[in-house]
């Protein structure tokens, strides 16, 4: 993983006299408050807010520019309750007056970490006028603060003084996220044609036969993307789209449609699907990608979105992406047929569908024994976890830097507080995730400075003598770069680390979390890439990681001798990674084109092997990564970097490679490479099913065999350097579809 932009330490905080397992309510509370900032009291006021003043009738403070102003209201919900009861949606009207000439960005306080967390942009045109903004948020990114528990936050920040009257609240509606997802992507355009160059966007005259119609409309594999200017070839126009799906299985459908004119509120209905047993029992979600700029000034289709009526320009095509999701004991196997029908301002297109389902049932990720985590910064609202439990991904990573107890070291004992964890992890696990991998440091370039757990225990020992934590940060960069102490953990820290790792172990048990994976810190192989450094006052990686990562790894098993090690390994070339197979029990690499073999020497010591790779927003690369070719290799599970590492819906600047999902207060929307992403573990899901109906029978798994041999040898451009450039990409995308539906064919055949 390759984690240039560092890690901010902002840790998650911690709730003290909240418990475990509070009883949630059935229903939201009467009675929703609402807030004049001109009443709210001085000491619940951040700084950077104006005195109370009057416009005209309308009494308000400015929140000043150029810094989030906070506020603190008294929490409306259940005081036995940390956050409002669950799947609860408020809609908070705020009225302003719009002097800033970019968006507003509103912030509410989630216990998602030490800071508040974006919900929402508004605004920006700069005109003066008071005007209303709709803000929703949900349960998940709201919560009582820790030190201040009956209250909870919000704050403003804008890049002029923006004078601000009040807040109400209601619950939200489908409309207000309807409106949610229009504005979101109203702003970004906005900023987006401010902030870049002109961009051409190249068209060429219709290279196929065109109908008489305005509107062409023609099927497209899901796992292509659809830029604005590709054109169908002649033979697909009309044809029907074809979906091959099991019985308990999110299957993807794909269109397109070309412009012969301008068109105006292009949309698209999935009639019911019909069979000779009657209607299919699936669900249909419906998506309409969004073109932005990504870096490089490139149009892109980066989100699928709940469908939304959308205008497309003439010579320009869009595209159109819908789920079927059938459900295990509700679906029956069967050919059905439907038509989408799509429509604009005068101007209609019909394909048929045809959806066949299987007489298969698939494994779950859990039940073939899988793992699939994205690196997530920060904790994201439990509604996400849901969405991405239904998209295969079952685990995920958190960092130390952005989700860590909080702890004192007093009177000789080290006290640690999970209750935020535990409200977390608990709720996350209700919704599937049962494992994640928790980085304890970061990247080796950084070194000593991503060590930051052993740079937090630091503090704790040098605090409880009197150090200030600046002095305590300064003193452990130090220390950690002298010869003295760069290859060990400083020994005043030592039984506390110990300490910690008892303690995490015991805790985890005794409140059922999802299996917590531990890591010392991240790619400890760069040892070899020596000399390397982020920054000219950071020592960066040398052969100090490598005793640096094994002393960590002995101290967790003196504290947690159950406790699961984890090593992400980046390069294996001169056998510089294998060497910390003693140390660990799950060993995950991204080097498998380098050593070939690596998988079964980590099995033959006895070890779990897994692989990881990045993201290059092309769903075919996620696809065959994640699917084919890593289970030519028996990994059981994988992490990517990275799941949402960037800036929140605007990322022409960059980071969009490190985002495959954007989380709403209501939905997550994701990228295109998710659903490649999605669709690589139903591969793998597949191949599970397929080792455990023919386990013992030998011809059919040679079948298996030659299917997974030729992923292996499918393997191309992509990946050639393990740090900068870690994804897979295949020679030919269109035999991922083939190798499925061979071990599908064979599946439905079933035993002989």
């Amino acid at each position: 993983m390759n984690k240039t932009a560092g890690l901010l330490i902002v840790g998650v905080v911690s709730f003290a006299g909240w418990a475990r397992g509070v009883a949630m309510p059935a229903s939201v509370e009467n009675g929703l408050p609402a807030f004049a900032l001109a009443n709210v009291a001085a000491g619940d006021l951040g700084k950077g807010w104006g005195e109370a003043a009057k416009d005209g009738a309308v009494v308000y403070r400015t929140a000043t520019k150029e810094g989030s102003r906070t506020f603190k209201v008294k929490a409306w919900w259940d005081a036995k309750r940390l956050r409002p009861p669950e799947d609860t949606i408020y809609l908070l009207t705020v009225t302003y007056k719009d002097t800033a000439s970019s968006p507003v960005v509103f912030y509410a306080y989630g216990g998602l970490g030490r800071d508040l967390s974006e919900v929402h942009r508004f605004g920006g045109t700069g005109d003066g006028q008071w005007k209303q903004a709709a803000v929703p948020v949900g349960w998940d990114n709201l919560c009582r603060l820790p030190d201040d528990p009956e209250k909870t936050s919000f704050a403003i920040a804008a890049e002029a003084d923006l004078p601000v009257a009040s807040i109400a609240m209601r619950l939200a509606t489908k409309a207000d996220e309807a409106r949610y997802n229009a504005e979101t992507r109203a702003w970004v355009a906005a900023v987006q044609a401010k902030a870049a160059r002109p961009v051409s966007l190249p068209l060429e005259p219709p290279k196929f036969k065109a109908p008489d119609s305005g509107m062409v409309a023609f099927p497209w594999p899901v796992a292509r993307i659809l830029r604005p200017n590709d054109q169908p070839v002649t033979e697909r126009i009309g044809a029907p789209i074809r979906i091959r799906m099991c019985l308990n299985q999110i299957e993807d459908g794909s269109l397109g449609v070309f412009a012969n004119t301008d068109l105006k509120g292009v949309d698209y209905q999935v009639g019911e699907l019909k069979g000779a047993t009657g209607a299919l029992q699936a669900e249909i979600v419906r998506r309409t990608a969004e073109y932005c700029l990504i870096k490089g000034n490139t149009w892109f289709p980066q989100r699928l979105w709940p469908a939304y009526a959308v205008d497309v320009p003439k010579g320009r095509s869009q595209w159109f992406v819908f789920n079927v999701k059938t459900r295990r004991g509700q679906a029956r196997p069967g050919l059905y047929k439907g038509e989408v029908t799509v429509t604009a301002d005068g101007a209609k297109a019909v394909l048929p569908v045809e959806v066949e389902v299987l007489p298969v049932d698939l494994l779950t990720m859990d039940e073939a024994g899988l793992s699939m985590g994205g690196c997530m910064a920060g904790l994201v609202p439990l509604h996400d976890i849901a969405f991405q439990a239904a998209y295969n991904q079952n685990g995920n990573n958190l960092w130390f830097s952005s989700v860590s107890p909080d702890m004192a070291l007093k009177d000789g004992k080290l006290t640690i507080n999970w209750a935020a964890m535990d409200e977390w992890l608990l709720g996350a696990k209700k919704r599937g995730m049962t494992s994640f991998v928790w980085f304890l440091g970061g990247d080796p370039y950084g070194f000593p400075r991503t060590l930051h757990f052993q740079r937090r225990m630091y503090e704790l020992v040098a605090t409880s003598s009197g150090k200030s934590t600046a002095q305590a940060q300064e003193d452990f960069t130090q220390k950690m770069c002298s010869p003295e102490f760069r290859e060990k953990v400083l020994p005043e820290i030592r039984p506390w680390c110990v300490e910690f790792f008892r303690q995490l172990y015991a805790h985890a048990m005794e409140a059922a979390w999802p299996e917590v994976i531990v890591t010392p810190f991240d790619e400890p192989a760069k040892y070899a890439r020596s000399p390397h450094k982020r920054n000219p006052d950071e020592l960066g990686s040398g052969p100090w990681i490598k005793p640096q990562f094994m002393e960590n790894c002995a101290i967790i098993r003196e504290g947690a001798p159950k406790l699961k090690i984890y090593a992400s390994i980046h390069h294996n070339k001169a056998d510089e990674g294998i060497v910390f197979l003693p140390d660990v029990d799950i060993f995950c690499a991204n080097c498998i084109q380098e050593d070939p073999a690596l998988g079964d020497k980590v099995r033959a010591g006895g070890k779990t092997f897994w692989q990881y790779s990045g993201v290059n927003n092309l769903p075919a690369s996620a696809r065959y990564g994640f699917g084919f070719y890593f289970a030519s290799f028996d990994s059981r599970g994988s992490l990517c970097w990275a799941y949402n590492w960037g800036s929140r819906f605007d990322t022409a600047s960059g980071g969009e490679t490190w985002i495959y999902a954007w989380q709403t207060p209501f939905d997550t929307i994701p990228a295109p490479y998710f659903e490649g992403m999605r669709e690589a573990w139903d591969d793998r899901r597949i191949v599970e099913t397929y080792k455990k109906t023919f386990a013992g029978d030998p011809a059919a798994l040679g079948e298996l065999a030659k299917v997974l041999d030729a992923a292996r040898a499918s393997y191309s451009a992509g990946g050639q350097d393990t740090v900068t450039d870690f994804w897979e990409r295949m020679d030919r995308p269109e035999k991922l579809d083939g190798w499925r539906n061979q071990l599908l064919d064979r599946l439905v055949k079933g035993k002989p």
